[in-house]
């Protein structure tokens, strides 16, 4: 009986200690990401990124870490860091459309067109029949500064999903910046 008493009261006290280690250790993790946020804040961006890396280490796969990195990253316009960092979320999600589009732009950014094209080509291939993939595609292009391939990937969703009139007013407005107004016309009266 002294026996069962003495093992219970050791795992109760086990189990105090664990949740007083868990909640301190929650505590540090919230001052931590405070303080790497306001060096964000006050535009120390290296400071910031050396704490999040180390709550990275720490807490390795946790999303708000992994979130703040992948923006420190651009900001500092490290683009090497942040394609590793996107193809480890990757391998975790690797259906994920939004970190496909993200790893092409990193990629990209950093010199890897064919890379980077890859990626997005990805993107339409885990759906090929909704035209939210071809948007997503054909923004990152754009966004790149690659229009013409923006164009051709709306024109291709077009085609693949079926519809006559979808991404009429994307393409007329791409149309009108590319100052080819019988286009633009003709994608607004598909529109219409």
């Amino acid at each position: 009986m002294k026996r069962t008493i003495s093992i219970i009261c050791i795992l109760i006290a086990i189990s105090l200690s664990s949740s007083a280690l868990s909640a301190q250790s929650s505590r540090d993790f919230v001052t931590q990401m405070r303080r790497a946020t306001g060096y964000e804040r006050g535009g120390d961006y290296e400071e910031a990124l050396k704490i999040y890396q180390q709550l990275d280490t720490i807490y390795p796969n946790n999303p708000q870490v992994e979130e703040k990195l992948r923006r420190i990253y651009q900001l500092l316009k490290r683009y090497d860091q942040l394609v590793a960092l996107l193809k480890k979320q990757l391998a975790r999600s690797p259906q994920s459309p939004q970190l496909r589009i993200a790893l092409g732009d990193a990629l990209f950014k950093s010199g890897r067109r064919k890379e980077a094209e890859g990626e997005w080509e990805k993107v339409i291939d885990l759906d090929p029949t909704q035209a939210t993939s071809y948007r997503s595609v054909a923004i990152a292009y754009i966004n790149n500064g690659l229009v013409e391939e923006g164009v051709q990937v709306y024109l291709r969703g077009r085609e693949q999903v079926g519809q006559k009139s979808l991404f009429s007013q994307e393409l007329a407005r791409l149309y009108e910046t590319q100052k080819d107004y019988a286009r633009a016309t003709k994608e607004y009266l598909t529109f219409l």
